[in-house]
C-alpha cells in the first residue's frame, strides 16, 4: 500500500512537470541544484520525485508565476504603444509573437495551468474585495464633501453629549480586583470557605479566621534612642496617641459612628487591638521583674508571639529585656457591605489623625489596609499633567509640520482638527463607559497616548491623499474628498483597527 501510494504521488509529479519543459527554466533550476548549467540544460538531469522533486516543482511553480507577471507587464506596455503611436503596429504584432511564444512557455502556466487552480480564484477575491473597499472609501469621501456641516456639527455634539458620562466615573482602586485573575482557583476556593465560614468579625474576631484582607488600621513606634520603647516617657506618648485613634469619630448621612461601633470585636463589646497590651502597667512591671519570656509569652492560659509585635530586641536567656520598636493593629469590621463601607471611611479619618501627631520620644510610620492601594494608584496621577503635556506637543508639531508659505496653501487648522477630533473620541468613549456603569482602572489611562498618536497619523494620511489631488485642477471638492478617502482609507482602517 504504502509503494503504491508512493508511485502515484510520483505520478502526479511527472505530470506536473510536463507543463515546465523549458530551456531556461532548467538553467535556473540548475543552478539552484548548484550543478554547472550548461546550454541545452534539459529538466532530465533535475530530480522529480520524492522531498527533492517536491521542492523543485514548487520552485519551477514560482518561476513560472513571475515569468507570467513579466509578460502581463509587457503587454500593458505595449498597450501603452499602441495608444501613443499608431505607427507601432509591427511592434504589437511583435508583442503577439512573444505572447503566443509564452503560451509555449512556462509563463502559460500561470495562466492556464490546472496544477494550482486555488491560486487564481483567491486572487480575484482579494481583488474584488480590494475595489469593493477602494469604492467604498470614494463614495463616503463624496458624501461627506458634499454635507461638510453635518460631518462638524454631529460628531461634536454627539461626542460632547457622551463626554457627560464622565460624571460617573467610578475608578477601581482594590488591588485585588485588578490584579487577581478572574476565576482562579483561589477565589473559587475562597467562596467556598466563606459559603460555610462566615465573617464574625462584628461579634467573634480571630485574626487568623480571614479569608480576606483584614480592614485594619496600623502604627509601627520605634524609639529615637536604641532600646528604649518601653521607657516611661516613650509609654506615655504612645499611649496618648493611643487614645486618640480610639476616639476617632465618622460622620456619614448625618449620623456619627465612634471607633467602638466599627472595630472588630472578641465578643459583643470588647474592641480587639493586637499589642493593646504592651503598653499597659502590668506588662511593664512584668518586663522589670523578667517575666516576659521571648519569642512565646504565655500570661494566664493565652500563648502571644511576641515576634509580631515587637522588633530589634534585646533577650536574655529566653527573658525578653528591651526593645526598640512594637507595632499596634486596630481591625476592623467587615460582616455587612455597610460595615465594610464605614470602617473603610473610618480608616481615611485615621490618617487624617496621624498626619498631624507630632512625638518627641518616638518616631512612628502608620498605614491602612488600603494604603497598597492608594500608592499604586499615585503612580499614575502624574499621568493628568503629562496628558496635558502630549496633547500641546503635539497640537505644536501638527502646526509646524504642515504650515505652509502662506495662509492659503497652510494646513495647520487642519492637523489641529486631527488633535481636537481625538480628544473628542476619547472624552466620549470614557464618557459611555461610565455612563454605563463600567468602573475606570487606572491602566486605560495609557489609551489616550496610544488613540493620540493614532489620530495625528490617520489626518497627516489624510493630508497627503489631499495634496495628490491637487494637480488635478478639474474635481470638484466632493471628487476630490472621495479621491482622498479612497487612497488613504484602508490605510487608515489598518491603524485604527
Amino acid at each position: 500500500m504504502k509503494e503504491s501510494t508512493r508511485g502515484k504521488h510520483n505520478g502526479i509529479q511527472w505530470n506536473l512537470w510536463q507543463q515546465f519543459d523549458d530551456v531556461d527554466l532548467a538553467d535556473d533550476l540548475a543552478l539552484l541544484s548548484h550543478t554547472k548549467g550548461q546550454d541545452g540544460v534539459s529538466l532530465e538531469s533535475l530530480p522529480r520525485t520524492g522531498v527533492d522533486g517536491i521542492f523543485y516543482l514548487c520552485v519551477a511553480y514560482t518561476l513560472s508565476r513571475l515569468k507570467g507577471i513579466d509578460d502581463d507587464d509587457d503587454d500593458d506596455d505595449d498597450d501603452d504603444d499602441d495608444d501613443d503611436d499608431d505607427d507601432d503596429d509591427d511592434d504589437d504584432d511583435d508583442d503577439d509573437d512573444d505572447d503566443d511564444d509564452d503560451d509555449d512557455s512556462y509563463g502559460h502556466f500561470h495562466r492556464e495551468s490546472l496544477a494550482f487552480p486555488a491560486m487564481g480564484t483567491i486572487k480575484r477575491g482579494i481583488e474584488r474585495f480590494q475595489r469593493f473597499l477602494l469604492g467604498a472609501f470614494y463614495r463616503y469621501g463624496y458624501f461627506l464633501g458634499c454635507h461638510p456641516y453635518w460631518f462638524l456639527a454631529v460628531p461634536a455634539i454627539v461626542c460632547g453629549a457622551l463626554s457627560l458620562g464622565l460624571l460617573a466615573l467610578d475608578p477601581e482602586t482594590d488591588s485585588e480586583a485588578l490584579y487577581a485573575p478572574m476565576n482562579s482557583r483561589a477565589l473559587k476556593d475562597r467562596e467556598v470557605v466563606e459559603k460555610y465560614f462566615r465573617d464574625q468579625s462584628g461579634y467573634n474576631f480571630s485574626p487568623y479566621s480571614q479569608s480576606r484582607l483584614v480592614l485594619e488600621a496600623y502604627v509601627i513606634f520605634r524609639s529615637r534612642e536604641r532600646m528604649a520603647i518601653f521607657d516611661d516617657d516613650a509609654l506615655q506618648e504612645m499611649t496618648a496617641l493611643y487614645d486618640e485613634i480610639r476616639s476617632v469619630t465618622l460622620s456619614d448621612g448625618g449620623e456619627s459612628y465612634a471607633y467602638t461601633d466599627l472595630c472588630a470585636k472578641t465578643n459583643s463589646t470588647a474592641c480587639f487591638v493586637d499589642g493593646a497590651f504592651l503598653l499597659t502597667s502590668s506588662f511593664k512591671s512584668a518586663l522589670t521583674v523578667n517575666n516576659v519570656t521571648y519569642p512565646t509569652w504565655m500570661p494566664s492560659d493565652q500563648s502571644i508571639n511576641m515576634r509580631r509585635i515587637v522588633g530589634d530586641v534585646t533577650v536574655s536567656n529566653g527573658i525578653l529585656q528591651s526593645a526598640t520598636a512594637i507595632i499596634l493593629s486596630f481591625p476592623m469590621r467587615r460582616d455587612t457591605s455597610e460595615m465594610e463601607r464605614l470602617s473603610l471611611k473610618w480608616e481615611f479619618e485615621y490618617l487624617k489623625l496621624m498626619e498631624t501627631a507630632n512625638l518627641s520620644k518616638v518616631e512612628i510610620a502608620y498605614g491602612t489596609s488600603q494604603s497598597l492601594n492608594e500608592e499604586l494608584s499615585k503612580s499614575t496621577a502624574g499621568d493628568t499633567l503629562l496628558f496635558s503635556l502630549t496633547f500641546m506637543i503635539m497640537i505644536t508639531y501638527a502646526s509646524i509640520a504642515s504650515s505652509g508659505g502662506d495662509c492659503v496653501s497652510t494646513r495647520a487648522i487642519l492637523a489641529n482638527a486631527g488633535v481636537l477630533a481625538t480628544a473628542l473620541g476619547i472624552f466620549g468613549a470614557f464618557g459611555f463607559i461610565s455612563a454605563i456603569g463600567v468602573r475606570f482602572v487606572d491602566i486605560v489611562a495609557v489609551m489616550p497616548f496610544l488613540t493620540l498618536g493614532i489620530g495625528v497619523d490617520d489626518m497627516f494620511l489624510l493630508m497627503s491623499g489631499w495634496s495628490e489631488t491637487l494637480s488635478e485642477s478639474d474635481l470638484t471638492v466632493p471628487e476630490r474628498m472621495g479621491t482622498v478617502f479612497k487612497k488613504a482609507g484602508i490605510g487608515i482602517t489598518i491603524t485604527s483597527g
